[in-house]
């Protein structure tokens, strides 16, 4: 049989393989020892895909192993050869498949390269392939069932098979057959990821940032999910508390931890003084809870809003039996928007009921308002505040006795129109904030708009129980601004921000100095504690090195130059002080801004704490991602799913499209598994009509899902 099970492991005997020579060499065209007498052996097919690696003797058409003159058969790796390395021959099967899964995963890379071509361009390359690569087609499948969050068992559906059957015949050869193998293929590729993806905090410039939420499955599972954010040299209660604890336990990040961006419930509270207990005790590293735990901008909103449109929320309506007359004369004691509220319950509680308002609107549907999402309100407000939809509404109350009450009289409609143009701004707020790249230097100016906002519609409006309702969301507003002074971090944030500094609180408190003058000796504080260096600051310009020695007579202007610049700057100077007196700058990014080399020369303790600071997200719109993306994963059919599981393909969707993983440097696929699939594929194909079916048991993961970002 050929195969790389055939090659000798005798290398001890031998010595190192980079000293072979080519005219050691021969090729073993049969067995090392024939005998005359002995029938000859008819070889099958070389199927393993290290042969496609190997190198093929000059006038010769099939790979085989190569024979030294010890009579010691060698694998030489052809793609070693061409590139000259010394080392050029393997002898382990382990070496022979590393070797070949180097070279063979760049085909992953190239291949999403090959995406950005000419749909012309690909035609074309995908016509002149020699061969359909094995390790490729997993490898491409394990990613494809991991960000559409397929069941395992896809890939044993007939009508799929019949698919790429139809496609390439080859790749439902090449294709694994059972579930099991995909799971198998993904925890293998988890732990492999997983422990490139740990040097990246433990590598990374800034504090470690946890964002942390409780979530509960489809299927019932209890969940801590949380993110983590951070800065890398390339840029880029006791349950939650053991989760996060474990989190920092096995990526080694005890010492980095820096601040959780986490909701106002209680809960959150008690979990940051225990995980602060557990450094203390475990690590002996002193975490200040209070300043460490920052409050979500979009759960701030939230609660704003709400105060705004119900205050107190009337229970909710029983999935089943519907609302009661009690909870119905509750909605409808909020006005405008509990008569919307109630209307919109009562038309999408029936596939009837909404059949008949889609036939009164052209087509068009209502939008429900829900239990989490203040922007859900906005949205059914604005959605029905069209022309269609108004006079659909008008009508099914007029034909609904259970609507009677629920009309909407013309001022209602002046009501929700003003409702929706107060909400607007929270609108973009929150927008303007929920993306991956926001920075938490834009919380206080925002939250600042807000309550301009918010003080100059209460003076405009002319319905007094809007401009009560508006009074409500301000002292919402302001109360959480207030705890904005738990922790520096905020105004540092602002600071930090070259278009801001403290010209921005200057001015916007202007009326305020006590709050100006406490803020700043926060600030101070945390400078002169945390980064400030007991050496001097801001050093001198030195030219680069990269110049290289002078020859010759030196250059009178650069020298003169020279001294210029050094007494520019004064060496007791305090970095902090020094770019507090230089002018706000146009800056649209303050982070990229601090991670540039000129900032990181002139002020390598400040950018170091801008670095720290900036990254912090304003919300945890990751970890709602995260949990929104879950709910498409725990289906009704895998109600079964365990939360190591769930923790499995989540971390993996996350890493995948995150720049910590590098297709060609992490892989999904064991090595060791194609080549063993491949090796025996024909004979099992022929002992079990081409099935092949791997039976694996997944190992246990951590009962949390996580990202990096």
């Amino acid at each position: 049989m050929s195969s790389i099970l055939d090659f000798s492991e005798t290398a001890s005997a031998i010595g190192s393989v980079s000293h072979l020579d080519d005219s050691e060499l021969t090729v073993a065209t049969r067995a090392l020892t024939p005998s005359s007498s002995s029938t000859p052996s008819i070889s099958r097919p070389k199927t393993s895909p290290v042969w496609e690696y190997c190198r093929i003797e000059e006038g010769k058409t099939t790979p085989a192993a190569w024979v030294d003159s010890n009579g010691t058969k060698w694998w030489h790796c052809q793609p070693c050869f061409d590139k000259k390395r010394e080392k050029k021959y393997n002898l382990l099967r382990q070496e022979i498949r590393r070797e070949v899964t180097q070279n063979r995963l760049g085909d992953i890379t190239a291949f999403l390269a090959n995406e950005k071509q000419h749909s012309s361009k690909k035609r074309k390359a995908t016509a002149e392939a020699d061969a359909l690569d094995q390790a490729t087609l997993r490898e491409l499948y394990c990613r494809y069932t991991v960000a559409c969050s397929l069941p395992f068992a896809h890939v044993e559906q007939p009508a799929f098979r019949d698919f790429i059957r139809y496609i390439c015949p080859a790749a439902d050869d090449f294709l694994p057959r059972s579930g099991d193998t995909i799971k198998n293929d993904l925890q293998w590729g988890y732990d492999n990821k997983k422990e490139f993806v740990k040097r990246a905090p433990q590598n990374a410039l800034s504090s470690i940032h946890i964002v942390p939420d409780n979530w509960i499955s489809p299927n019932c599972l209890g969940v801590i999910g949380f993110t983590v954010q951070f800065v890398t040299e390339d840029h880029g209660p006791a349950v939650p508390c053991e989760a996060i604890m474990e989190f920092i336990r096995e990526y080694g990040i005890a010492s980095k931890v820096g601040y959780f961006m986490m909701d106002n419930a209680t809960n959150m509270n008690t979990m940051i003084d225990k995980v602060s207990d557990d450094l203390e005790h475990e690590f002996d590293v002193f975490y200040d809870p209070l300043p460490h735990r920052l409050r979500s901008f979009g759960h701030i909103v939230n609660l704003a809003v709400m105060e705004f449109l119900i205050g107190k929320r009337p229970p909710t309506t029983d999935s089943y039996r519907g609302p009661s007359d009690e909870e119905v004369e509750q909605w409808r004691k909020r006005g405008a928007i509990g008569k919307l509220h109630h209307i919109v319950v009562y038309v999408m509680w029936t596939p009837q009921r909404l059949q008949t308002f889609t036939a009164l609107s052209d087509g068009l549907r209502l939008r429900r308002d829900n239990d989490t999402h203040w922007n859900s309100w906005y949205k059914m407000v604005e959605w029905v505040l069209r022309p269609k939809v108004r006079q659909a509404i008008t009508i099914i109350c007029a034909q609904e006795p259970a609507l009677q009450g629920d009309v909407l009289t013309s001022s209602d409609w002046v009501t929700l129109a003003e409702t929706h143009k107060f909400l607007e701004p929270f609108h973009d707020a929150t927008t303007a904030n929920e993306g991956m790249g926001d920075s938490i230097s834009d919380v206080l100016p925002t939250m600042d708009y807000l309550l301009h906002h918010i003080e100059a519609a209460k003076k405009a409006t002319t319905l007094p129980h809007l401009a009560t309702m508006m009074e409500t969301a301000w002292a919402k507003l302001a109360d959480y601004y207030e705890l904005t002074e738990d922790s520096p971090v905020y105004s540092a944030a602002t600071v930090l921000h070259p278009s801001l500094k403290w010209a921005y609180m200057e001015k916007t408190w202007e009326d305020r100095n006590e709050w100006i003058e406490k803020a700043k000796a926060r600030v101070g504080e945390l400078w002169r504690v945390t980064y400030k260096s007991t050496t001097s600051s801001c050093p001198i310009f030195r030219p680069s090195s990269a110049q290289g020695p002078s020859i010759g007579r030196p250059n009178g202007y650069k020298v003169w130059m020279k001294e210029q610049k050094a007494t520019i700057f004064n060496m007791d100077d305090d970095e902090y002080e020094v770019y507090c007196r230089e002018p706000v700058l146009m800056v649209s990014d303050p982070l990229k801004w601090w991670l540039e080399s000129a900032q990181r020369r002139r002020f390598p303790n400040l950018s170091m704490m801008a670095i720290d600071i900036l990254p912090i997200a304003p919300m945890s719109t990751e970890i709602e991602r995260l949990f929104s993306k879950a709910k498409l994963t725990v289906t009704d059919q895998r109600g079964s799913m365990n939360t190591e599981t769930l923790n499995l393909l989540e971390c993996l969707r996350s890493w995948d499209r995150s720049t910590l993983i590098v297709p060609s440097e992490c892989c999904y696929v064991d090595p060791e598994a194609t080549g063993a699939i491949s090796d025996g594929y024909d004979s099992e194909r022929e002992k079990e009509g081409g099935r092949e079916d791997i039976s694996t048991t997944a190992l246990g993961g951590l009962d949390v899902t996580h990202e990096g970002g």
